[in-house]
């Protein structure tokens, strides 16, 4: 799924439903190695909607100029979680 986001078109799958969690993966992986991870930790423990996202310039999201990254950009994320939580 996609999500546009200001400058950014998140690339993003949810797991799951229940309460929204966002998954955020380290450099330089994306959103597969964090499925692959961190799923089987999550058999047990139902009710949870899993948002893995891809972030800026790895796997399907691709680069942006945050140059002149602001605090904004913490909103940018709680609107993905926002949307990731409504399955949209």
């Amino acid at each position: 799924m996609e999500c546009e986001l200001g400058r950014i078109t998140f690339n993003y799958e949810t797991v799951g439903e229940g309460r929204p969690i966002l998954m955020l993966h380290g450099w330089p992986l994306d959103h597969t190695q964090m499925v692959f991870e961190m799923e089987r930790h999550f058999v047990a423990h139902r009710g949870w909607r899993r948002i893995y996202v891809d972030l800026p310039g790895m796997g399907r999201t691709p680069a942006a100029d945050l140059s002149s990254c602001s605090p904004g950009h913490r909103d940018e994320g709680c609107v993905l979680l926002r949307r990731g939580a409504r399955g949209k």
